[in-house]
């Protein structure tokens, strides 16, 4: 497989036309292994995603698991004033867990935003 650069962007290419050079040469494995995705980083081809968008995936990722279990538990807060119980009598330590997982949400979204 050539990958070759062509006005800012990679251009995939199984063979290559007479007179045409390639940028650079893989396997189809690394192909497949990089998710099919190449771009022009700094005048260099880089495969897959860099070490920085992983991490921004993973952050991501954290950030809404977090968030839909804040939403999940919401329904404890409702129950614990309709019942007219403090929360953690009904559930201990639920302030604290709350307290902590928006912290953690607030820092994901800080560190979102500067990347």
């Amino acid at each position: 497989m050539y990958l070759i650069i062509r006005e800012n962007e990679v251009i995939a290419k199984n063979s290559l036309e007479e007179n045409e050079s390639a940028d650079m040469e893989i396997t189809q494995e690394e192909w497949d292994t990089a998710g099919r995705i190449a771009r022009v980083i700094d005048s260099k081809i880089v495969l897959g995603y860099t070490e920085d968008e992983k991490q921004c995936f993973a952050n991501i990722a954290e950030r809404d698991a977090l968030l839909r279990e804040i939403t999940e538990r919401d329904y404890r807060a409702l129950k614990a004033f309709k019942l007219g119980e403090e929360l953690d009598v009904l559930y201990p330590g639920e302030t604290d867990w709350y307290k902590e997982a928006v912290a953690r949400v607030n820092e994901l979204n800080f560190l979102l935003r500067n990347k």
